[in-house]
């Protein structure tokens, strides 16, 4: 979910990337940002994002090499803790749910796609999708050519610079399907109800929908190979949570309050990470 503190760096920042131990991911990534008075288009800035990228992907392989341990850390309170309370009026799904996309790509090179991998991203994480075409989802990698990714994204608020530079990745790489609705957390739920629509009726060769997170690792060969064989009908593959226990702290961004949801437990589902 994008957040306003990312605003002042839009507007002005150092674009050198200084590296600190441990590697803090979300003190780089704002780092690995557009700066929009200095880079004009969508184009410049991926050449000094994925450079940086680069770099990051060196020091981090060193600083491992170093002290045999993981470098890169993450914040678990910025994961967890919701930028603002919400609104009573905000935990409730108003129509409409499905949203026509307004950025879509040419169906064309989809044409004979059986798996489709779906990837919410907010507009401004560029950098997640550099990151995601040159490793897992990279077709010259994967030998399985019938295996797709297709991120999926609601519309930006900070700045209309995101969703432009979000059109011209698009028109780059023809793998991003774009809705006309505020991206929030709140609102992933509206936006996985669109994308599957949108696959659905934009994909018909597609026989299976994975949906991932941006920060998940995903095999495509493997999951070609070891799940989709699998002759079941009307199923699902993920990591079951059975007995799950809501969050009832206002402050939680993942806060469901009882008058929403009265159970101590939710009914078994699985994990919405990867599915």
């Amino acid at each position: 979910m994008e957040s306003t503190r990312y605003l002042p760096i839009f507007l002005s920042w150092n674009t050198t990337l200084e590296i600190s131990h441990p590697l803090l991911y979300s003190d780089i990534r704002d780092k690995l940002l557009p700066n929009f008075l200095l880079e004009h288009n969508y184009q410049e800035y991926a050449k000094r994002a994925t450079a940086q990228l680069d770099q990051l992907v060196e020091d981090e392989l060193l600083c491992f090499q170093k002290n045999n341990k993981q470098c890169l850390s993450h914040d678990s309170a910025e994961n967890m803790i919701a930028s603002k309370p919400y609104k009573d009026s905000e935990l409730v799904m108003r129509d409409p749910i499905i949203y026509p996309a307004v950025i879509e790509p040419e169906i064309n090179e989809y044409n004979d796609t059986q798996v489709i991998i779906a990837i919410p991203t907010s507009p401004s994480q560029y950098i997640e999708r550099i990151a995601i075409r040159a490793t897992w989802c990279n077709s010259t990698l994967t030998k399985n050519k019938k295996v797709k990714c297709v991120f999926c994204c609601a519309t930006s608020d900070i700045s209309p610079y995101v969703d432009q530079f979000l059109k011209e990745e698009a028109e780059q790489f023809n793998d991003i399907v774009q809705f006309p609705f505020r991206n929030s957390y709140l609102n992933l739920t509206r936006l996985q109800f669109s994308s599957y629509s949108w696959i659905a009726n934009h994909i018909p060769s597609a026989k299976f929908i994975i949906r991932s997170d941006s920060d998940m690792f995903v095999n495509p060969d493997l999951i070609m190979k070891k799940l989709i064989p699998y002759p079941k009908k009307d199923f699902i593959y993920g990591v079951l949570i059975d007995g799950g226990v809501p969050i009832r702290h206002p402050l939680s961004k993942y806060y469901f309050p009882k008058w929403l949801f009265a159970e101590d437990r939710f009914p078994a589902y699985v994990s919405g990470c990867f599915y």
